[in-house]
């Protein structure tokens, strides 16, 4: 995540708390600068907002998530339409290709059906072996999407959210789509056990 600051247009980056600063309007003729009067105490707020919620300055106003931090936080603030950061007073200016990274989905189906296979003569005398078809699914845009190749994945996201200081069985888990380019949402209470 990129943070810049805004003074009524004259927007960017500036590391070190040097006050004023000459600021060059981007594709303005030479000499077209503005001596810029920062408010250092509202940049320290900002950085100690974007602390609070787990990003760490990297270089030149790059944030990215701390290592401790669950990577999965990314999607979950994408699925809220990145509103932590807004609560915290940021305003976003978001890459295309970040809006509805999180698609919703229609409940997660799950069936299980028994199959046999009678082993023996035709007079029914042997063993049937007991089979099952499992299937496991959800809906987007009325296409079904099949989860069972995911569901490794799956189980261990939800592990691994009960495996925290204080467990919790997250309402939804995030799921790559099929062209990788996005996330399925997909609501975990039918997989509870």
């Amino acid at each position: 995540m990129q943070l810049d600051f805004d003074y009524e247009g004259c927007q960017g980056w500036w590391p070190d708390a040097e006050n004023p600063v000459l600021f060059e309007r981007e594709g303005a003729e030479s000499g077209d600068s503005v001596l810029l009067q920062r408010d250092l105490d509202s940049e320290a707020q900002a950085l100690a907002g974007l602390s609070q919620l787990g990003l760490h300055h990297v270089q030149d106003g790059l944030f990215v998530l701390a290592r401790s931090a669950n990577p999965a936080l990314w999607l979950q603030w994408a699925d809220a339409q990145f509103q932590p950061l807004k609560d915290a007073g940021f305003a976003l200016d978001m890459d295309a290709d970040l809006r509805d990274w999180v698609l919703p989905t229609g409940e997660l189906m799950v069936e299980l059906s028994p199959r046999g296979q009678a082993l023996g003569d035709s007079q029914g005398n042997g063993e049937t072996l007991a089979w099952f078809d499992l299937s496991l699914g959800l809906e987007v845009d009325g296409q079904r999407i099949n989860l069972l190749p995911a569901l490794p994945q799956i189980i261990a996201d939800l592990r691994q959210a009960e495996q925290g200081p204080e467990p919790v069985w997250p309402e939804h888990i995030c799921l790559p789509t099929a062209d990788g380019l996005g996330f399925f949402r997909v609501a975990t209470a039918p997989l509870k056990p």
